[in-house]
């Protein structure tokens, strides 16, 4: 399952790239929750139905697609749905960026926090890169996998990306209930809570 919280990228050819990137990571492409959302509020009332999300029993690829104020964008994101789904902890985090359309993403990544990176297997691929903000929450656990239209599908990345899964594997689940938290969130909506099974 991957959960696109800005939505997809805009164009077409990012799209079908991050699309291509995400299944070679293992993500299921029939399982993309990626709105077009007007919203987090209503993100946040999308996801809240799906149980496998909220107990932390299929932890997703979370992908986002805006950059541009990094802080604002994404850390700020990251950690409001972290609130709210505590076992969104255990998901991987991507960020995937076109330098073209934001020319100064990495520049900004590096003020404001570090890079660490898997070289690729051959001098045409670009490094599997990993972002950690400076500023971290209390378990220090914020990273993202940086996919760009330059990063080569080969094993480097799925090696890279199993890496962070068996970290965030090893960190337990919480007991949540999707039915509880909805209440809790939104006490005057009576929504069905999706009990499907599905893969990663």
């Amino acid at each position: 399952m991957a959960l696109f919280p800005s939505g997809q990228p805009v164009t077409p050819k990012n799209r079908d790239l991050c699309s291509a990137l995400l299944l070679h990571c293992g993500a299921d492409i029939l399982r993309f929750l990626d709105g077009p959302w007007s919203s987090q509020e209503q993100f946040i009332r999308y996801i809240v139905r799906f149980d496998e999300i909220v107990s932390g029993q299929v932890p997703p690829f979370v992908v986002l697609t805006r950059t541009n104020p990094l802080g604002l964008v994404v850390t700020n994101v990251r950690r409001r749905l972290c609130q709210v789904f505590v076992n969104l902890k255990l998901a991987l985090w991507v960020i995937y960026v076109d330098p073209d359309e934001d020319p100064f993403f990495f520049a900004n990544a590096a003020r404001l926090g570090t890079f660490d990176h898997l070289d690729g297997m051959d001098s045409r691929s670009e490094p599997v890169r990993v972002w950690s903000p400076i500023e971290q929450p209390a378990d220090g656990a914020e990273r993202y996998v940086i996919l760009t239209p330059q990063t080569v599908s080969d094993d480097s990345l799925r090696k890279r990306v199993a890496e962070l899964w068996g970290e965030s594997q090893a960190i337990p689940a919480e007991p949540v209930s999707a039915t509880r938290l909805r209440a809790e969130l939104f006490p005057l909506d009576d929504v069905p809570t999706s009990r499907r099974r599905t893969s990663r």
